[in-house]
């Protein structure tokens, strides 16, 4: 853990919405989302000639249709308010190829979340994002491992799922966020689930990605061995997007020793290796998990049964020799 323009950084997240200080047992973020007609980006004519290179270089190429952040307001108790727009997948890659490019890779990815924190507009156009955490009927959390192909962060875990907004979730109003998370869950792994057993948890930042992502705690009526015989069989869409699927206690014991990274050999809260051949370690994390992952604890268990297995799970490292991949 630590700290960026006082904000707490865990891997590559950002607590835009200092969730992780005021998130406590059955605690929603409030967060709204505010569709912009008008919005426009602070570097605007950079914005559409980068966007044009991009569609010079892609020739042909579709461009999905996708929604940004704009602006981030916050507010008391950790109550926050996204400002959205309209753009495409071209126009994102495009401008944040170019912003980099112009500002320097770490400036720059310090620059848009900066401008974002201070209330100021996005510098350039981005993906507003649902990061999903799944917990079955019978209190088992999904973690997936990331393909290959995918555009953001390949072979890493995650705790449970990523699915960029897209306009139409805009027409769900004041459950736009939940809305976006159950299109997700259909499009990759044919899972149905009910907006108003979803709960929004935090807002966070994806350095890597340059994105915004609301964090978003999804209760399915399946059971978990009914859900990963689902996973494993499934014709959903965008099941390409994900290699391997790992089923997880919702227990405070389980999910610290997994957060933490010192669960013994053997044990079930114990991801298999990621491929070593695509240059990703052991145990690889998508760079908001474990975020999602305390998030999670908070929201499920409270700040003290959270604190006291997290200290527990620290003990313990002192003990338990974390698991290695045998070559």
């Amino acid at each position: 853990m630590g700290s960026a323009v006082g904000k707490t950084v865990i891997d590559g997240a950002v607590d835009l919405g200092d969730s992780t200080r005021t998130c406590d047992l059955g605690r929603a973020l409030p967060l709204t989302v505010r569709q912009s007609e008008t919005a426009r980006w602070p570097a605007d004519m950079l914005t559409a000639r980068w966007h044009a290179d991009w569609r010079g270089r892609h020739a042909g190429e579709y461009s999905d249709p996708k929604v940004a952040v704009h602006r981030l307001s916050t507010g008391a108790g950790g109550a926050a308010e996204l400002e959205v727009t309209r753009t495409d997948w071209g126009q994102v890659q495009g401008a944040q190829a170019g912003f980099l490019a112009l500002h320097g890779e770490s400036a720059g990815r310090i620059r848009f979340l900066s401008r974002l924190l201070s209330g100021s507009p996005a510098p350039v156009p981005n993906i507003a994002a649902v990061h999903g955490v799944i917990e079955t009927a019978d209190g088992m959390i999904l973690l997936n491992q990331r393909g290959p192909q995918v555009n953001y962060h390949p072979l890493t875990w995650s705790c449970s799922f990523e699915e960029g907004m897209e306009p139409g979730d805009l027409d769900a109003g004041s459950q736009a966020l939940e809305r976006t998370a159950a299109r997700g869950m259909a499009e990759e792994f044919g899972v149905r689930a009910d907006l108003d057993r979803m709960t929004v948890l935090g807002l966070l930042g994806d350095t890597t990605a340059m994105s915004v992502a609301a964090v978003v705690y999804c209760r399915i009526p399946a059971p978990g061995d009914g859900t990963y015989g689902r996973l494993k069989s499934t014709q959903a869409p965008d099941a390409w997007e994900h290699t391997r699927h790992l089923l997880v206690p919702a227990s405070p014991e389980a999910m610290a020793r997994l957060l933490l990274g010192v669960a013994p050999p053997g044990d079930s809260t114990s991801p298999e290796r990621s491929d070593a051949g695509q240059g990703h370690d052991y145990l690889s994390w998508h760079p908001t998990s474990r975020c999602r992952l305390l998030l999670t604890m908070l929201f499920r268990f409270g700040r003290r049964r959270t604190a006291a297995a997290l200290a527990r799970a620290t003990t313990d490292a002192a003990h338990v020799r974390p698991p290695r991949p045998v070559d």
